[in-house]
């Protein structure tokens, strides 16, 4: 009977983790994006007048009419062609980001994923994207690449000093706690919550993360 409630306590503790799992991921990774975006619309209205620039308007905003209308797939394809087309750096990043954004909405994780790749291989894109397309990719790879891999993948932005390495612990520390390492996820919950770098959201979420643990092994 022990175990029976064992199990039960168990099973509850692993809701409570998915659903803490899944709240108010990505927080600086959407900021960055977003103001991406806002420097894409400064740049149309700068260049408005110039017919190259017109013509990218115009599949930026044909993609983004797609995504709307409930047309990812094509929306994605969109965003590639002007990734492609641009010699903007600014639309280069976002049109890619989109279009991983939009493989997504059409649950076509590998179309999303081969797209990150190719953000963070591209050496011409600032290191800032580069990592966050990995740290993102990562996150989406959880439920599928061990405790080994992840920590492999996440390893150049768990170096201090970078702008996503709060994040990257966070996302390496659910993959701990899926593999059963839950002493070193709680080592690294535990450093989130007293990183002063750390957006206050996910130290509050690694502080629940942890009260969920407790002291389990």
């Amino acid at each position: 009977m022990a175990d029976i409630f064992h199990d039960i306590e168990d099973a509850l503790k692993q809701d409570r983790l998915k659903k803490l799992w899944r709240w108010g991921r990505w927080p600086l990774a959407a900021i960055i994006i977003i103001i991406i975006g806002i420097v894409i619309a400064f740049v149309l209205v700068r260049d408005a007048a110039e017919t190259r620039k017109l013509e990218q308007a115009e599949i930026f905003h044909d993609a983004f009419k797609a995504l709307e209308d409930g047309k990812p797939s094509d929306a994605a394809e969109m965003y590639l062609e002007l990734a492609k087309s641009s010699d903007d750096p600014a639309y280069l990043i976002f049109s890619q980001f989109r279009a991983a954004e939009a493989y997504l909405s059409d649950e076509n994780l590998a179309g999303a994923l081969e797209t990150y790749d190719v953000i963070a291989a591209n050496t011409d894109v600032p290191q800032i994207y580069r990592d966050l397309a990995i740290y993102i990719s990562s996150d989406l790879l959880l439920d599928t690449l061990d405790f080994r891999q992840i920590n492999e993948k996440l390893a150049p932005i768990l170096l201090e000093g970078n702008i996503w390495r709060p994040m990257a612990q966070e996302t390496l520390a659910l993959s701990a706690i899926k593999a059963g390492k839950k002493d070193h996820a709680r080592e690294l919950l535990s450093s989130l919550t007293l990183d002063a770098s750390a957006p206050e959201g996910l130290k509050d979420r690694a502080a629940q993360i942890l009260a969920v643990l407790g002291t389990d092994k």
